[in-house]
């Protein structure tokens, strides 16, 4: 095994130019089925996380660090395999966007369609291996996940965005540095710990959401959660993981990795595959 090595910031940049044009040029089909796998991906790895994290666990600090150290699996399965995450494009399309290589119609395409599938995988998760699969039937789980559902419908605005904010500038970072490394291994590490104090810390992720809220709607005996207070915090946790991912991880990256002009190409490795190169033509 070789040892991992980071990448240089603009080097990053780069790279993340690249696979942002790439992914825009994808077809609202492709994109919207790849966001439907995104989002059963994150389910399984809920699923895992409430299975571990919510059992007959005394200990609230214990719960949390087995939730949050499980969750991640999903971020893993999504990274792997490369399909697309709303959170994560955030940052992917920006420097893209900033260099005026993606369109704004191209951008919107993007974003609609991996929010759309990411909402039709998570709630396909939620119904058929969440929910109709029975494995949250009996006690502690399914009050558990009735009150994931609940607790996140009665969270202010202040709270929801704040959280929001804060969660997609830390799956933004990991992105980030799953780009910058290079080894399997490398990325694992860095999935597995930033994502996990995002899931650890309970901050607010739409994606995450669109499972948690949707599993919760589904189990519950009595109306606890409502439609309207689930959408409620789709709508502002989206507005936050959008500041968080875009505006300030995104941004601030930008800013702070100026990449250098290219003449015609720019050689990049992929986002889910760092042994295969992808070359981007200017137009």
């Amino acid at each position: 095994m070789g040892m991992s090595t980071l990448a240089s910031g603009t080097v990053v940049q780069e790279r993340l130019e690249a696979a942002g044009v790439a992914k825009c040029s994808h077809t609202f089909t492709r994109t919207t089925f790849s966001g439907f796998l995104s989002g059963v991906f994150l389910g399984f790895g809920a699923i895992l996380a409430i299975t571990v994290g919510k059992g007959n666990i005394t200990s609230s600090g214990i719960s949390k660090l087995l939730f949050g150290g499980l969750f991640p699996v999903g971020l893993m399965m999504i990274i792997f395999t490369g399909t697309e995450l709303f959170t994560g494009d955030c940052l992917v399309i920006t420097p893209a966007m900033l260099k005026k290589k993606v369109t704004p119609k191209q951008i919107a395409k993007l974003a609609v369609a991996a929010y759309l599938g990411n909402f039709i995988g998570c709630v396909a998760a939620a119904y058929f291996f969440g929910h109709r699969s029975g494995i949250f039937d009996s006690e502690p789980y399914a009050s558990a996940v009735v009150a994931i559902g609940v607790a996140k419908g009665d969270l202010s605005i202040e709270h929801m965005i704040l959280r929001s904010i804060a969660c997609n500038w830390l799956v933004c970072i990991a992105v980030f540095c799953v780009v910058a490394t290079s080894t399997v291994a490398g990325k694992v590490l860095v999935i597995w710990w930033i994502i996990g104090c995002f899931a650890m810390s309970g901050f607010e992720h739409s994606i995450a959401n669109m499972f948690f809220l949707a599993l919760s709607y589904f189990h519950q005996e009595t109306t606890e959660l409502t439609l309207a207070a689930a959408a409620k915090n789709l709508f502002w946790v989206t507005f936050g993981n959008i500041i968080g991912g875009m505006f300030i991880c995104a941004f601030g990256y930008y800013y702070m990795y100026p990449t250098q002009a290219k003449s015609d190409n720019v050689m990049v490795l992929s986002v889910a595959n760092d042994d295969s190169a992808v070359d981007v033509n200017e137009k």
